[in-house]
């Protein structure tokens, strides 16, 4: 793997904290502006894997999102393959999901989704364009009220088995999202952005403004094979943008309690 740094200005890490600043970027203040989050929670299956939980009106879930997978435990935040398969069974056993009625692939331009159609439940697997065989995520959409009967998918009993959710909101709107992550002191540490540019760009300034900014310390870019990630590193905030214009910009707080939780 090659890694390479490329900076404008020298690099400099040690920076300030923001203390009072961010004091508006709080569940509060996103509320009053975008209106209630989506109720989602996000759970830690295992260390640097995380599922994604949406409920329906009936507080049980309508939806699960397994993250990509690989086919070793040597990279971060990422899973064995037969591990997903192994969680997609404990959480949803074929008790659960009821008869297989259909499978299908739907195929728009190098991009896949093979999905098997249960009773109760549709499992969708993207596949990877450039490796085959090789899903991106595993996505679970139950029918209305099907998990009712069961008792077992919803926030008490998924709190039981992989504790508290991480403390994170989303926010939906005008078709696109923004996820926050607070700290212990219930103010922002890291926004994520809409992958549209455009979009993102917008919600950037509104959010954060130069102001809140403080100076600017460095610009740079990492690179890692076909990856590369633009790094912009302010006084009290760091924005970061993949070079794949799909994947979304985050902006993280320099505050001391989102590095000491």
């Amino acid at each position: 793997m090659t890694v390479r740094w490329t900076s404008h200005i020298p690099v400099i890490f040690c920076l300030g904290f923001a203390g009072a600043l961010f004091g508006q970027i709080d569940s509060y203040q996103l509320r009053a502006k975008y209106g209630p989050p989506l109720d989602r929670e996000t759970f830690t299956i295992s260390p640097g894997y995380q599922m994604i939980v949406d409920y329906g009106s009936d507080r049980q879930a309508s939806r699960l999102e397994l993250p990509p997978a690989a086919p070793s435990l040597d990279q971060p935040g990422v899973i064995a393959q037969n591990r997903v398969d192994d969680i997609l069974l404990e959480l949803v056993p074929m008790s659960v999901r009821g008869k297989q009625l259909n499978s299908l692939s739907t195929v728009s331009g190098r991009s896949s989704i093979r999905s098997t159609v249960y009773e109760h439940a549709v499992v969708s697997e993207p596949q990877d364009p450039d490796v085959s065989g090789q899903r991106t995520g595993v996505t679970v959409v139950f029918k209305t009220s099907a998990t009712a009967p069961f008792g077992q998918i919803d926030s008490y009993h998924l709190r039981a088995k992989y504790g508290p959710p991480i403390a994170r909101e989303t926010f939906g709107m005008s078709g696109f999202q923004i996820v926050v992550d607070y700290g212990p002191d219930q103010q922002a540490c890291r926004l994520e952005l809409p992958a549209d540019r455009k979009q993102a760009d917008d919600v950037l300034l509104e959010l954060v403004p130069m102001s809140m900014r403080g100076k600017l310390l460095n610009s740079g870019v990492f690179m890692s094979g076909l990856y590369s990630i633009k790094h912009t590193v302010y006084e009290h905030v760091v924005i970061s943008e993949p070079g794949n214009a799909n994947h979304p910009m985050s902006v993280s707080f320099n505050r001391e309690e989102c590095h000491n939780p």
